[in-house]
């Protein structure tokens, strides 16, 4: 009855305009269904109706059961029936959060040191490690092995990094820090979802189309020979002044061995199913489990996830998260005066929980949490050199290989000059940016086709899209004056990178600043410096879950990385935070005005004025609706812009002949 007739009772809860986290809303059913009024009491709700099935409504439940055994399984939903209803007969509902969470304890006590690590670093860290990666490398690897399955490494810096030069090297570190965390790891066992001569056939096909002339088979076969893997990253946190800047990286290490149901607490089950890469889920295939659906489908389970919600079922003031620290860290740009302790322990560690911290600090607020420090150990299984991680090692090749093909397209042959001030071209800018005379470019900004974000920026995978950018990112390095600037807006999103298997178990949050910085090194640019773009109060769906509770919040997504570039040696560029409102491209009628999916604010190209050089011209790679063009024009500057898609190349045009006619295009 409550699996056919629920729509019911959602509709009770928009009636007395209830809002509930999971916890309370499956107790509330309980009462709804079966009349239990402890349940009812749980929740501290005012009387709630309770539903009361017709002659019509069992008629046609029964027909709906008859129809069903005859179509799947009959003797697995019968006795799936069966067993809900000896509970309900007697008024005693199962539950089995205290003997689920009681195997849990007994299982991370014997596996593991510690459920959360933060790894408090410094500018002091940083000259004690003589200004290296390499400490930070091998912590990373030794904490994989002690920290629990499931749980949260933080890397949380205060403070800017310099190295001996006394340049600002933050974000270099950050970035190292963010892919290495991700492939430091080399899986070499059976993983079945993974088809590895199907994907390496697949790179070799695109590499062909890129690259003539070279054993591409062989470069796609050495990335293939294992799974880099390692913590999944999740999120970067910054403050308003880019004084702290957390990272948060979660571990989900493959774990064969049988879970028991949430349900029945029986492992009779199949497991060969993974909502997210190495995260397996099982199938309670106990006949006489009661949460078998209407098909007589077992009940899905995984243990992460289980794990979360029988401690929400605990229902403990000390995992709940509160309004006033909620407000505080509803966005992932937060007030210096936050306390950061005090969100990590609330958000990331539930009660009698340990907490290892890297140095010895004052922390406040435990609650229930117990806090160790750390001691390095001796027997570190998993540390490589950042350089030797598959991925590192790809791009670093690709760059070879692009090296390789612009010698070959700038020998012999006359490169044209630039004559207009403004010149606007329907090209593809990585193919064709080669063909301009050198030092004609003074500086570059460009907001990019993100990773399948868009109908017009679709690959395969995220590979073959960094290869691609990668390619461009060379072209520019090639076009830009030496000590030319290149400002490169580019946010993280959430995709399936289909990597490694090509489904939606690759879906996570990418990494596409960190990844962009990687190759644009490899490119031979450096990097100086990232202004953070706030974009203010965003629409997101990611905060919007009412279970309030450690494991369920994430902050909101609200700015992009404008990464800064220079051609040349390492200068102090300031790092910052700039709130600049999006472009409001929708109207109340849902019509897109501006006629592109993705324009960037006039704003944003401000940033750029301390780095254009007169008489030189302004490049944007990817002009899009044409703002870096409309920019120069307004600033008396030379521009360039590239835009291969037909529709917005014209638009570009129709958005800067609004400030004046040009005399010729491109």
């Amino acid at each position: 009855m409550n699996r056919y007739f629920d729509k019911n009772f959602v509709e009770a809860l928009h009636i007395f305009n209830l809002h509930l986290n999971q916890n309370e809303r499956n107790n509330l059913r309980k009462y709804y269904y079966y009349g239990i009024t402890d349940y009812l009491k749980s929740t501290k709700l005012t009387p709630f109706p309770q539903y009361q099935a017709t002659e019509t409504d069992k008629l046609n439940v029964l027909n709906s059961f008859i129809l069903r055994c005859k179509t799947y399984r009959s003797e697995q939903i019968i006795n799936s029936v069966l067993e809900r209803h000896s509970h309900t007969k007697s008024q005693v509902l199962q539950d089995n959060t205290s003997e689920w969470l009681n195997y849990f304890n007994l299982k991370r006590k014997s596996q593991s040191e510690f459920s959360l690590f933060i790894y408090d670093y410094t500018q002091d860290n940083f000259v004690e490690d003589n200004y290296s990666c390499q400490n930070i490398f091998k912590t990373i690897a030794d904490i994989y092995d002690r920290l629990e399955n499931y749980r949260y490494f933080i890397f949380k810096l205060h403070g800017k990094l310099f190295n001996k030069q006394n340049h600002d090297v933050t974000w270099k570190v950050l970035y190292k820090i963010g892919i290495y965390c991700e492939n430091f790891i080399q899986y070499k066992d059976k993983f079945f979802p993974f088809k590895q001569e199907k994907q390496i056939q697949k790179l070799t096909l695109f590499l062909n189309e890129r690259f003539k002339n070279n054993d591409n088979e062989k470069l796609a076969l050495d990335f293939y020979s294992t799974i880099s893997t390692g913590f999944k990253f999740e999120d970067c946190l910054i403050s308003e002044n880019q004084d702290d800047i957390i990272l948060t990286f979660q571990k989900i290490k493959l774990d064969l061995n049988p879970v028991p149901c949430p349900a029945c607490m029986s492992t009779i089950q199949n497991g060969n199913s993974f909502p997210e890469m190495f995260l397996r889920s099982y199938e309670c295939k106990n006949p006489s489990c009661s949460e078998r659906s209407k098909s007589g489908r077992g009940k899905r389970f995984d243990e992460y996830s289980t794990y979360r919600y029988f401690k929400l079922c605990e229902n403990k003031k000390e995992n709940k998260i509160s309004e006033t620290l909620y407000s505080k860290w509803r966005r992932d740009i937060f007030s210096i005066s936050n306390d950061i302790y005090e969100m990590l322990i609330s958000y990331y560690a539930y009660d009698n929980e340990t907490i290892c911290i890297s140095k010895k600090l004052d922390i406040k607020n435990k609650n229930e949490r117990r806090v160790v420090y750390y001691k390095a150990s001796n027997n570190v299984k998993h540390n490589i050199d950042f350089e030797k991680a598959p991925i590192v090692i790809l791009f670093s090749k690709i760059a070879q290989l692009i090296d390789n093909e612009i010698k070959l397209l700038t020998t012999d042959f006359t490169r044209r000059k630039l004559e207009n001030d403004i010149e606007i071209l329907n090209e593809n800018s990585t193919e064709n940016i080669f063909l301009y005379a050198q030092n004609q470019i003074g500086a570059a900004i460009t907001s990019p086709p993100y990773y399948n974000a868009r109908e017009y920026s679709q690959w395969s995978n995220m590979l073959m899209y960094f290869i691609d950018m990668q390619k461009n990112a060379s072209g520019v390095h090639h076009a830009l004056c030496d000590g030319g600037y290149y400002l490169y807006n580019i946010g993280d999103i959430v995709n399936a990178d289909n990597v490694y298997v090509e489904s939606n178990m690759s879906k996570k949050r990418l990494q596409l600043g960190f990844l962009s910085c990687l190759i644009f090194e490899k490119s031979g640019f450096n990097l100086v410096g990232n202004i953070i773009w706030d974009k203010g109060e965003v629409q997101s769906k990611r905060n919007s879950t009412m279970n309030r509770n450690t494991g369920y919040v994430k902050c909101i997504n609200c700015y992009e990385h404008i990464f800064i570039f220079k051609k040349g040696i390492e200068t102090k560029v300031l790092s910052d935070v700039k709130k600049i409102t999006p472009v409001i491209k929708i109207n109340c009628n849902g019509e897109n005005t501006y006629k592109h999916t993705a324009p960037y604010p006039y704003e944003l190209v401000d940033i750029l004025k301390p780095f254009v050089r007169k008489n030189r011209y302004v490049l944007d790679p990817f002009l899009g609706s044409g703002t870096t063009l409309v920019w120069c024009k307004k600033n008396k500057l030379k521009g360039l812009g590239f835009e291969l898609n037909k529709t917005y190349f014209e638009l570009a045009k129709e958005n800067i002949n609004k400030e004046e006619e040009l005399t010729s295009f491109g």
